[in-house]
């Protein structure tokens, strides 16, 4: 891709189009240029990142996930064979990008089940965390309780950045012991909802969805279905009696619990690197039949022949040396085509603002919102949802009565939900939504002291023992 020429036109055409000068023609070529550059950046990517993924289907995977993820791949290089050829039609485009965007929210989707599935795992880690010494009967020495407290305070605030102080507080908070009443917990939760008053009531929304699934209070479609094995561990541990275990009985759940979090570790990284796969694959349909190919030149042409001969019906790694050979220009090229496009698509979304609907012109229309989806697909979030917007209005604002509405519904359930499980599980479940709350200290003063109660309300050397590890882990870890 000619970086000076597509720069220069890109912020003429933007110069153009505020300046009245053929204003709608001046905005379809801007859309088009702006095409060009999203898909030079997704080749550039998926060329790389489609080998990557078919050698670790090939040589690495299961053979239950391989068979899932080949029917995956299967699907993206159909669409792509469908939609990245010259001259496709708009009925084909639409079907790749239709094919595309139904395996990804069934990846995503798959993704959310995980999640919840490592929450679980993590509650029942932090039971067995602080079991493990005095079941096993270690004799270490009692770790000073007002050192700790010290070194934790020092380390939270060693930085200036609030952000990380504010990160490294809840991340401590997440392992201290909890010796807090019900209502206290409640209290805490409900001021935090009290944080977005006058704010939009989707983000309270979401907030308190995050929560009730950090809790598993709210489990996503498929989480008893997708992963039997990890489903069964779980029961395990919630059937577990910790009060009671022998050490042969902690080993098996210890083991249990490393190798749920080894299948789960293995196959995130398996749908990692499928969704950026798609994510890319999705941005080549969501700008094709419509990007300026004036602005392509031969890495794009290097990338594209890797794509389409790794997308073809009858790819074989056992001729690998035409895609070998291609790879040799594309080196650093990703990160190009990454830094052209930061410098063109600036103006993106202030001009879909003020010109989405004013020519009345439904291409232009659709080529806004497919410019805008991927946009987000460039994110580094990968999983995010392409059809929602950014908040920069408050349209739907959360007022006391909807946020005590909130405050009660949610209270009402975690009510049920501590009605059903031990005193532990309480416990380890207040840490870790406590964990995700803003900061709800006043004074520095308040953080100290809080630390310091915490430590020294640990029920037995066992519990303070583990404390004491991790946090030290934390702090050695930075």
């Amino acid at each position: 891709m000619s970086k000076n020429n597509i720069v220069k036109d890109v912020k003429k055409l933007v110069t153009d189009i505020y300046a009245d000068k053929s204003r709608e023609e001046s905005l379809i070529a801007y859309q088009n240029a702006l095409a060009s550059g999203f898909t030079s950046y997704a080749a550039s990517r998926l060329s790389m990142n489609l080998f990557t993924m078919q050698e670790m289907v090939e040589e690495e995977m299961d053979e239950a996930q391989k068979a899932e993820v080949e029917g995956y791949v299967k699907g993206i290089n159909e669409a792509l064979q469908k939609a990245f050829v010259v001259d496709a039609s708009q009925e084909d485009i639409a079907a790749a990008k239709d094919s595309l965007m139904d395996i990804r929210d069934r990846v995503t989707n798959k993704m959310k089940v995980l999640t919840s599935y490592t929450d679980g795992f993590e509650i029942y880690e932090y039971i067995l965390n602080r079991r493990e010494a005095y079941i096993k009967g270690y004799d270490t020495e009692e770790p000073d309780v007002d050192e700790l407290a010290d070194d934790m305070f020092n380390f939270a605030f060693s930085e200036n950045d609030k952000v990380v102080i504010n990160t490294r507080i809840q991340q401590f908070v997440a392992q201290l012991p909890v010796r807090m009443t019900k209502q206290r917990f409640y209290d805490i939760l409900s001021n935090s909802f009290k944080i977005y008053k006058n704010g939009e009531k989707q983000s309270l929304i979401d907030f308190v969805e995050a929560i009730k699934e950090a809790a598993l209070l709210e489990k996503p479609e498929g989480f008893d279905e997708y992963y039997p094995e990890l489903a069964d561990i779980l029961s395990e541990m919630k059937s577990a009696d910790y009060k009671k275990l022998s050490p042969d009985d902690y080993d098996y759940l210890a083991n249990e619990l490393k190798h749920g979090s080894m299948v789960i570790a293995r196959t995130t990284g398996d749908f990692t690197l499928l969704t950026e796969v798609l994510n890319d694959a999705l941005i080549l349909a969501l700008t094709a039949g419509f990007v300026d190919t004036q602005y392509f030149d031969e890495n794009f042409d290097s990338a594209k022949a890797i794509i389409d001969q790794m997308t073809r019906p009858d790819f074989s790694f056992d001729h690998v040396e035409d895609i070998l050979s291609h790879f040799e220009g594309l080196e650093g090229v990703q990160e190009e085509a990454f830094d052209l496009l930061t410098q063109i698509e600036g103006s993106l979304e202030d001009l879909q603002r003020d010109y989405y609907d004013a020519f009345e012109n439904k291409e232009i229309m659709a080529h806004f919102d497919a410019l805008l989806k991927a946009d987000k697909l460039t994110s580094s979030s990968l999983f995010m949802d392409l059809d929602s917007n950014p908040v920069t209005i408050v349209t739907d604002e959360a007022d006391d009565l909807f946020i005590d509405d909130i405050s009660r519904e949610t209270m009402n359930a975690f009510s049920d939900y501590f009605s059903e499980v031990t005193q532990l599980e309480q416990r380890s479940v207040m840490a870790k939504v406590m964990s995700m709350m803003p900061v709800f200290f006043n004074t520095q003063d308040e953080i100290k002291e809080y630390f310091e109660v915490t430590l020294n309300s640990c029920s037995n050397v066992s519990e303070l023992i583990a404390c004491d590890n991790i946090i030290r882990d934390m702090i050695s870890q930075g």
